[in-house]
């Protein structure tokens, strides 16, 4: 592991930002998205637009867009040669940063106007600065992530970040992570191709051998709930990759025992499980998943609060009764409107 300190004696105002933007069949939302970029107050920014070479005009919408625009940020394309994913997106996007700094918008979200200058500001000597995010609700699609407002706050080492993700104190997902560049590379933190919910396996490398954080209050960006996302769309392959990424953290934890890990497994088992139910795809689907979880090497371990000791104890001893119990409990979750 190398753990690299940024240098605060320099003027934070002269570093580039890479903003990595994947780019797949998001025509509706796009130029939304590339406005709140070039409105950023912060302008030391390249923005990376990855075409990952979708079926609709996203992409000549963006270079119409970057045709006409005229300021200081610096757009530019990057055409990959067929559709890989987000995750062969971002390493695309990656691999053409310039940046001290990068920074992952997936193409349907937005920045508030000030968002980058604020985590430029506040990642001080972290390798990672996180700012709290709000949330659009499309077409009350009603999925249960609600707006997060996180402390203005330093993680000096492995254990207490760990610590603030377990107790719910950040997302899992890689967007609104102001990172240090070198940081990724130095500890090949690239993002596995193929992979649906690629961000739970990234970010179990990244709490392998991050030492410091920091989180802002301030919100830095507007998360769209939609139809049609991943969570909301019924694909076999959805369910399928979250068992591989389950099963090899678990896998790897349990010939480890490394403790900082095993509670950000935890978590992430717990999230996942009811997060997964709560959106009550097809039954038989969900089933098999759900006997795919009372496989793992590693038990689900109860958090501090009832409906948490309840879904530990039906994931724990499984049968066909408790997996309608779990059904149950995810559908309070979501009538209560309940975070998972």
């Amino acid at each position: 592991m190398k753990t690299l300190i940024y240098n605060i004696g320099r003027d934070m105002r002269k570093d580039k930002v890479s903003i990595i933007v994947p780019v797949y069949n998001v025509e509706k939302y796009i130029i939304t998205c590339l406005e709140s970029i070039a409105h950023q107050t912060y302008d030391n920014i390249e923005c990376i637009i990855v075409d990952d070479c979708g079926k609709d005009h996203s992409i000549q919408l963006a270079e119409n867009f970057i045709s006409s625009y005229n300021g200081s940020i610096k757009f530019v394309v990057c055409y990959r040669e067929k559709n890989g994913g987000l995750s062969a997106a971002r390493n695309s996007g990656l691999k053409m940063a310039s940046g001290r700094f990068v920074y992952f918008l997936d193409s349907d979200d937005v920045l508030y106007f000030n968002s980058i200058g604020i985590l430029v500001e506040k990642i001080g000597i972290a390798q990672m600065c996180i700012g709290s995010y709000s949330t659009i609700n499309e077409e009350n699609v009603g999925l249960s992530f609600n707006d997060k407002v996180l402390l203005n706050k330093e993680y000096g080492n492995r254990k207490d970040v760990a610590k603030s993700y377990t107790q719910n104190s950040w997302p899992v997902m890689a967007w609104n992570k102001l990172i240090l560049r070198t940081f990724i590379e130095s500890n090949n933190l690239y993002f596995e191709e193929g992979l649906i919910h690629e961000d739970e396996l990234w970010n179990f490398h990244v709490l392998s051998c991050i030492e410091r954080v920091s989180t802002v209050s301030s919100f830095t960006y507007k998360y769209r709930q939609r139809q049609g996302s991943i969570m909301t769309t019924e694909n076999p392959k959805n369910r399928k990759d979250l068992v591989i990424i389950l099963q090899r953290i678990s896998t790897s934890l349990y010939s480890t025992k490394d403790d900082v890990l095993y509670d950000y497994f935890q978590s992430v088992f717990y999230y996942v499980c009811l997060s997964v139910f709560t959106n009550r795809l097809l039954l038989s689907t969900n089933y098999l998943f759900y006997k795919e979880m009372t496989n793992l090497p590693i038990k689900m371990k109860p958090r501090n609060t009832v409906r948490s000791r309840i879904l530990s104890k039906l994931i724990n001893s499984p049968s066909r009764l408790n997996f309608i119990g779990v059904y149950t409990i995810s559908a309070m979750t979501k009538i209560m409107n309940l975070n998972v």
